[in-house]
């Protein structure tokens, strides 16, 4: 079992009103040092759930951004709500009697770069819970989700979106994943059988994870596949974030884009004044382009606010 030596209390406000758009724990600056953080770590709890021949060890772990705090007892961390429902820990738990582990969590350059676009471009992203896909839906690289979560992300129906993880192999260190897919909202059968749902046992196809891990009512869900589930290196019940992809929202913007660039070109080359040069060309287009950049950005940071 996983030596969990920190308790976990709530965050504050004023950690909150920092950090908005962020999942955030705090620690101490001492503990961040002598655990070799950076400005992510990855949160883990480990309990017993099932009765009798259904019990079994379950450890959750989530990605969070890494807050020192010198007012943070050295053996204890606050973390956020959706933090702490994400790994397990359920509402009205005694901070007294829960422990967690805090782990390093290893980012590449890539990924912190794509995290850099998301967040200067207007990020959106919700923590969800993993489910096994349904039978109708294996190896199509897509996931199902509440309709209600595709506003939240600034999408429709079909679009792209990022779906991240914390994982590791064995003991080894945690590290980050990702896996592109198209997302949908559940399916008419898929709410009905959802619906009636009362398996409590991590082992089954559908699990009544709000039941099972005692979180009332729990983080949503997200249903994938197989193979998209090895990609993450997660199972069902592990939680992971879902973000909407920049990359292909930008791709779109810059394309609608392109009719506000030729309008401002044309406009830009009759008002200068005199014979139209190369050098006006020049200016004309690279104003053009300034205001057609603008635009975009403007459109895709407008979704967040």
């Amino acid at each position: 079992m996983t030596t969990q030596p920190f308790l976990v209390g709530p965050t504050t406000a004023d950690v909150r009103s920092r950090y908005p758009g962020e999942y955030v724990i705090c620690v101490n600056p001492t503990v961040k040092r002598q655990l070799r953080i950076g400005s992510d770590a990855a949160v883990e709890y480990e309990r017993s759930v099932g009765t009798g021949a259904g019990a079994t060890t379950l450890a959750l772990a989530v990605h969070a951004r890494v807050v020192a705090d010198s007012a943070v007892a050295t053996d204890r961390i606050l973390a956020d709500q959706t933090c702490r429902n994400a790994v397990g820990i359920p509402y009205g738990y005694d901070p007294s009697q829960v422990r967690v582990a805090v782990h390093p969590l290893h980012v590449t350059f890539s990924q912190r770069l794509r995290r850099l676009t998301a967040r200067l471009l207007g990020r959106r992203y919700v923590v969800l819970r993993i489910h096994r896909g349904d039978i109708p839906d294996m190896e199509k690289r897509l996931a199902r989700m509440s309709a209600s979560l595709f506003p939240v992300l600034g999408i429709t129906e079909g679009r792209r979106v990022v779906v991240w993880s914390v994982c590791r192999d064995g003991d080894g260190p945690y590290r980050l994943e990702h896996v592109y897919v198209r997302a949908f909202p559940f399916t008419d059968a898929l709410i009905a059988r959802m619906a009636d749902l009362d398996e409590a046992r991590p082992d089954a196809r559908f699990i009544k994870a709000d039941k099972l891990l005692g979180v009332e009512p729990d983080i949503g869900e997200l249903f994938l596949d197989s193979r998209e589930r090895e990609a993450l290196g997660v199972e069902a019940l592990d939680p992971v974030t879902v973000r909407r992809d920049v990359g292909e929202r930008i791709r779109r913007e810059f394309l609608s884009a392109g009719v506000v660039f030729f309008v401002s070109l044309l406009a830009i080359t009759q008002g200068l004044p005199g014979d139209t040069t190369w050098l006006r060309w020049g200016i004309a287009l690279g104003v053009a382009s300034v205001l057609a950049t603008l635009v975009v950005v403007s459109n895709l940071r407008s979704e967040t606010s």
